[in-house]
């Protein structure tokens, strides 16, 4: 439900449930409210502003220069946090970064994509997933735009088809087995009945 506008709404009331049953709860790889807000739940996953920011410098490093964003509507709360993470790092490096940089559309949407490049002449693209970045990729060379020769490229999760793309993707690993075995260990910890603070690991 992560793409709905009420997606909030909604795993609040789910939660409000788990916890009237006294089921414990431990979220995995984003929180149901928006940074900096925190439930009152564990959260399990990686540091996404960190991986924003460690994701921009290399592409700086690579040559970029005008990094942008892009994003689907209603995206994940995860998403913003990478895209504040990464401007840190673009704005530390002298370069402009504000809201401008951002495109919110789906990725076959060819005029928005187009518009957008005419507009504002991005070298680099941050997806908010591979998944996105594989769609967002065939619909730029449907546009007659090289990947990387006119428009770097890079996404998140080190997902199977970052490596299958051509060229590869540059991507963000996820540690997903040692998320799950954290999280595993934690749940562990709640169902004990042990009254704990909430953690974000």
């Amino acid at each position: 439900i992560s793409f709905l506008p009420e997606a909030e709404a909604v795993n609040a009331k789910v939660l409000k449930i788990f916890v009237a049953a006294k089921i414990p709860v431990v979220l995995l790889d984003r929180d149901i409210v928006p940074a900096p807000r925190r439930s009152d739940f564990d959260l399990v996953g990686i540091d996404n502003m960190a991986a924003g920011r460690s994701l921009a410098e290399h592409l700086i490093a690579q040559g970029a220069r005008r990094i942008h964003f892009f994003v689907r509507p209603n995206c994940a709360t995860i998403y913003r946090s990478r895209i504040d993470g990464a401007q840190i790092a673009i704005r530390n490096a002298g370069l402009k970064s504000d809201e401008t940089n951002v495109l919110v559309a789906l990725p076959d949407d060819e005029t928005a994509i187009m518009s957008h490049l005419r507009k504002y002449r991005p070298d680099a693209f941050v997806c908010s997933s591979d998944t996105v970045a594989a769609a967002f990729c065939k619909t730029l060379s449907r546009l007659g735009v090289k990947v990387p020769d006119d428009l770097m490229l890079a996404g998140f999760n080190d997902l199977q088809l970052s490596r299958v793309l051509t060229p590869s993707l540059t991507t963000v690993h996820s540690p997903c087995e040692q998320i799950a075995e954290v999280a595993f260990s934690r749940l562990v910890e709640r169902m004990s009945g042990a009254e704990l603070p909430p953690l974000e690991i």
